[in-house]
């Protein structure tokens, strides 16, 4: 028992500790996890971490995947987090208060349901191959009003495939820019050096959002759709502004 005990006391303290690191940064989330697994293998992978213990890790799950906010062109700001398992019922309701058009621009095609099953699908991610982030109605933080997200590339780990939503009334006011920019940083957090997008030629919001987030892209027509690639390499970045400031002086 004094063995457990002790035990118990150093992962403990770890968890604490690593609560404290993972507060300071997203960036944390990959040491966190490489950390705890670490101290797993070093207590043996045996020992039933008591209550107290559980907590602090929920915490620190908790503290690395936090709800922060982003700017809109008038100031507002809104929330934003990771999407959760529990948010299908919400996807649900925003699907539903999509118009066909968005829908159209989002799907290629008519969905008028999004059902429970699909839902489920798009709120259950790993965080790592398939990650999605979702904004809140700062007036009714239920409520999503935005949602962002990519799916690895199953054949090239480097490669994602990335699509984005935004409810109606809020389209126009920079919140799909913003989603779209914590995505790209959570992406090349996770080794992404690609971004896949499949846009319908009429979706020209799409297009000039991805053309304004400042990295070199790609843009290709492929089945009678626009496919951009965006690179998310801070070379590939260096290489287009070189090239920007080569052609301004030229």
């Amino acid at each position: 028992m004094r063995s457990v005990a002790i035990h118990s006391g150093i992962l403990r303290g770890h968890v604490e500790a690593l609560a404290g690191m993972a507060a300071a940064g997203r960036g944390m989330r990959r040491a966190v996890t490489e950390r705890l697994l670490a101290e797993s293998v070093f207590l043996g992978g045996a020992l039933r971490a008591p209550p107290s213990v559980a907590v602090a890790l929920f915490r620190v799950r908790e503290s690395v995947g936090s709800q922060r906010k982003v700017r809109l062109r008038d100031g507002l700001e809104v929330p934003v987090r990771e999407i959760r398992p529990e948010d299908a019922a919400a996807l649900r309701r925003f699907h539903s208060r999509l118009s066909e058009r968005s829908i159209r621009l989002r799907f290629f095609g008519p969905k008028p349901e999004l059902t429970g099953e699909r839902a489920r699908y798009f709120a259950e991610v790993d965080g790592e191959d398939r990650y999605a982030l979702v904004a809140l109605d700062p007036e009714d933080p239920d409520e999503i009003i935005g949602v962002v997200r990519f799916d690895r590339d199953r054949e090239d780990g480097e490669a994602a495939e990335y699509a984005a939503v935004v409810e109606d009334r809020w389209q126009g006011r920079g919140l799909g820019s913003a989603l779209t920019r914590e995505l790209v940083g959570a992406a090349q957090e996770r080794g992404v050096k690609r971004l896949n997008a499949l846009v319908m030629p009429g979706n020209r919001p799409m297009i000039r959002l991805l053309r304004h987030l400042d990295l070199p892209e790609k843009m290709y027509r492929e089945d009678g759709v626009e496919r951009v690639e965006i690179s998310l390499s801070q070379e590939a970045k260096r290489q287009k502004v070189l090239r920007e400031n080569t052609n301004y002086n030229a």
